[in-house]
């Protein structure tokens, strides 16, 4: 990192947000830094910590307020914008440009206004512009309120993409072992992450952000899925591609629910299951659901 001073000349209209944090773009000279702050910056000088951020083969400043600082800079002296111009009784030097942007302004409406093109509606057009300049200098008439930060886009920004690890792995497939269970398609997929992470990219999550963010999601799973159904309806599926009746029927012989039986157990056996069906708990029946998927049957 280095310590440098910034003069923030522009500012984006909306924030980002990136690991809990939000970041304002802001342009310094002919470039923009993504500045860590809560609060909107406004114009001026702050020393910030800076440092690059690689991605895609382009290289991103940010930038963070030095400690023992205010996170904006010194407001400063308040001035009447020109755009607002106050009467003249009250001293206000009126440039040129302000003439110039009534005049703008005023020809545009009574375009609108008197659209005819002879002779007499360009006399009526020209006498409503006239009005509208004198109406200005007399100070009965302002400049429509201008942002004095302009109409700034927010900079385009390539969000930073973590390398693939298993915990981005594990919380992938607990997501989509719990969408394809239900019959959500792959958008129920991405607003799930969306809403336990603020990201709709799973390798936009750092590994120990996937990990929380995957407790989170088997939390609210545990306590509202009920995987045991969720598992035998897999199973019954499973049960009539091989040709056996996952549920026997009443009249079914004891050696035919014997069989049954055994076959329940081997499928649970294969996604690796050790506990009795009475004794597992919804979290071990949606990690068995997990292996059942991935079993080749």
């Amino acid at each position: 990192m280095s310590t440098q001073q910034i003069n923030i000349g522009a500012v984006a209209k909306e924030p980002k947000f990136f690991d809990n944090e939000t970041i304002w773009g802001v342009k310094v000279g002919n470039g923009w830094i993504d500045l860590h702050v809560t609060e909107k910056p406004t114009k001026g000088t702050i020393t910030v910590e800076t440092w690059d951020v690689e991605s895609k083969g382009r290289s991103y400043t940010h930038a963070r307020p030095v400690k023992g600082q205010p996170a904006q800079p010194p407001p400063s002296q308040p001035q009447q914008p020109a755009s607002r111009p106050a009467p003249v009784v009250n001293g206000y030097a009126l440039s040129f440009n302000d003439y110039a942007r009534v005049a703008e302004l005023a020809h545009e409406l009574a375009r609108k206004l008197e659209q005819d093109s002879d002779e007499g509606t360009a006399a009526a057009r020209l006498a409503m512009v006239n009005t509208f300049l004198i109406a200005f200098s007399n100070g009965k008439l302002t400049l429509p309120a201008v942002d004095e930060w302009g109409d700034v886009d927010t900079p385009t920004s390539t969000p930073k993409l973590h390398d693939k690890s298993a915990a981005h792995e594990h919380l992938q497939r607990t997501i989509w072992d719990y969408c394809e269970a239900v019959g959500k398609d792959a958008d129920h997929a991405v607003e799930m992450l969306r809403e336990y992470s603020g990201k709709t990219e799973v390798l936009e999550l750092s590994e120990k952000e996937a990990i929380a963010t995957r407790v989170k999601i088997e939390k609210w799973l545990d306590a509202n899925v009920d995987f045991k159904a969720l598992f035998e309806a897999a199973g019954k599926k499973i049960a009539e591609k091989e040709g056996w009746k996952f549920s026997p029927p009443p009249d079914a012989t004891l050696e035919q629910k014997s069989e049954t039986i055994a076959k329940k157990k081997a499928l649970l056996a294969s996604c690796g299951v050790t506990k009795k069906a009475l004794e597992m708990t919804n979290s071990d029946w949606r990690e068995a659901l997990s292996q059942l998927n991935t079993c080749p049957f």
